[in-house]
């Protein structure tokens, strides 16, 4: 991943680690420069708690300029399965993951169209903040 973000120039890449197995558990590892992460304000935290966040984070980044690259190296792209079920167990939304999936697409998709490309620009930080600790 490192080689690859050298190669094809760190501050002007979004690199997907993903096995192109839909379900294989790879689809959310991203790369990017922590500037621009922080260009982009991160995770949409408007989004419900799961479906589509990281396709959204693609987007933006593509949508902002940065050269979307895929890397699928079987060696790499190996996850602990879970099921959708799983996935949103300890969420806080009634939704199923189906419903977020398709809450996040739409709202995405409307802020990309009408030019959001930063999220979260209302709050001070991003990110979870509380009952971090640092030794």
């Amino acid at each position: 991943m490192i080689d690859a973000m050298i190669k094809n120039g760190w501050e002007k890449t979004v690199l997907h680690q993903y096995g192109n197995e839909l379900g294989d558990g790879t689809f959310g590892r991203i790369a990017l420069s922590k500037a621009n992460f922080l260009k982009l304000g991160g995770y949409d935290e408007s989004l419900e708690p799961a479906g589509y966040q990281d396709l959204d984070l693609y987007a933006r980044a593509q949508k902002m300029g940065l050269n979307y690259i895929n890397i699928s190296d079987k060696r790499y792209s190996r996850a602990i399965l879970n099921t959708k079920t799983e996935t949103i167990v300890n969420t806080s939304s009634e939704l199923s993951w189906e419903e977020m999936h398709e809450y996040n697409r739409q709202l995405s998709i409307k802020n990309i169209a009408s030019g959001k490309l930063t999220a979260n620009t209302d709050k001070d930080h991003i990110g979870v903040i509380d009952n971090i600790y640092t030794f």
